[in-house]
């Protein structure tokens, strides 16, 4: 999937919010130290269902911008385009961006495996992302998800958007049954919901909805409920670990204009999906 972004002098700070996936998708993987982060994943197993309707294959097809950045500005505050706002917004999404794993410098990529692999037992999240971009290439979901994992563990949002992504690419496009696809979806929607209990709702308002509407799945009563269930689970056993590790609890605060972004967004959705039905 690619994020088309337009090339204005606004560009890097709308980028951040959907650029990152194709970072890792097109090239992902990690080694065979999985140890105790796969159980993040590992024990989300949710019941088959056929109540889920979701008919075609996944399809690659260009993620749109869902709101032009100076509209977006204002309709949050009209009047909100001089440059000093401008600039003041810009540094406030950016650092909230970078504290939740979306500002991982090219310089990571030039690393050697050896000295990301040193930089991740310190738990630099960006070593453990760039990392499993390596690892993916010749061991898959997972060789990758582990990493994710641990990285989302130690607080970064991005790897969520990762860990359903790479879902839905190596399981719900490959599965070979509609068990087996019924499953990967709840997932895959499963690991974004996890990003918006962290206060980030990126990874469902981009991935998630275009994951849904790609594939033409209309979730039930039962289906949300099995996500949320899902989800839950998955923050615990992340904030079980980092109890033990001594980290304390996950800081889900987002700033308020970044919350008005998401409202915005999310409600635009909506409206978007009721004229589709």
């Amino acid at each position: 999937m690619l994020v088309a972004i337009k090339k204005n002098r606004w560009a890097m700070v709308v980028g951040f919010f959907s650029i990152l996936l194709i970072y890792v998708i097109a090239s992902n993987s990690i080694d065979a130290d999985i140890g105790k982060d796969k159980a993040l994943y590992s024990e989300v197993e949710p019941v088959p269902s056929a109540k889920t309707e979701s008919v075609s294959n996944t399809s690659s097809s260009d993620l749109k911008l869902k709101a032009d950045l100076i509209a977006f500005l204002n309709k949050v505050s009209p009047g909100f385009n001089t440059d000093s706002e401008m600039r003041a917004f810009q540094a406030e999404l950016k650092e909230w961006e970078a504290s939740r794993g979306y500002s991982h410098a090219d310089e990571y990529r030039a690393y050697s495996e050896a000295i990301l692999e040193d930089l991740a037992k310190n738990g630099d999240t960006r070593a453990l992302s760039a990392l499993a971009t390596l690892r993916y290439r010749t061991h898959g979901f997972d060789g990758a998800a582990p990493l994710y994992s641990k990285a989302a563990m130690l607080g970064d949002t991005s790897a969520l958007e990762r860990l359903g992504s790479i879902e839905a690419i190596s399981h719900y496009g490959n599965a070979k049954s509609e068990d087996e696809k019924y499953v990967s979806m709840l997932r895959t929607l499963a690991w974004y919901r996890v990003a918006r209990l962290r206060g980030d709702r990126t990874p469902e308002l981009f991935m998630g909805d275009a994951f849904i509407t790609n594939n033409n799945i209309h979730l039930t009563e039962v289906d949300n409920q099995q996500i949320a269930e899902m989800a839950d689970k998955i923050y615990r056993k992340m904030q079980d670990e980092r109890n033990n590790q001594g980290l304390g609890e996950f800081d889900n605060s987002v700033p308020d204009i970044v919350k008005r972004y998401f409202d915005i967004l999310e409600r635009d959705n909506k409206i978007k999906a009721s004229k589709q039905m």
